[in-house]
């Protein structure tokens, strides 16, 4: 059965570690916002522009920067296998719900 976590504080946010199954997630997003989402197992150890995803490590998504505030968007994931981990980074007034098998 699928999960869904809420994330409505800016930050880098491990959903998950080890192997598993990412669906999509929920954004309401705001003037400037960006997500990117990773398969790696601790992304606190490396500096994340969120701006720029090349310096993210093994990205698997970016979605952003949004030009005006549009309404909330569905994001499928398309039942992405993940290895090493699940990690969610996004920036501030964005709120994100993800959706995954652990």
């Amino acid at each position: 059965m699928a999960k869904a976590t809420y994330l409505s504080t800016a930050s880098t946010h491990n959903i998950f570690r080890g192997t598993g199954v990412y669906y999509g997630m929920h954004v309401t997003p705001a003037q400037g916002g960006t997500v990117v989402i990773m398969d790696v197992r601790d992304a606190g150890a490396t500096a994340i522009n969120i701006s720029n995803p090349s310096t993210a490590v093994n990205p698997k998504g970016y979605f952003g920067q949004f030009a005006s505030s549009p309404p909330p968007a569905t994001v499928d994931g398309y039942g992405l296998r993940i290895q090493d981990g699940l990690t969610v980074a996004f920036t501030s007034s964005m709120k994100v719900t993800v959706y995954y098998d652990d």
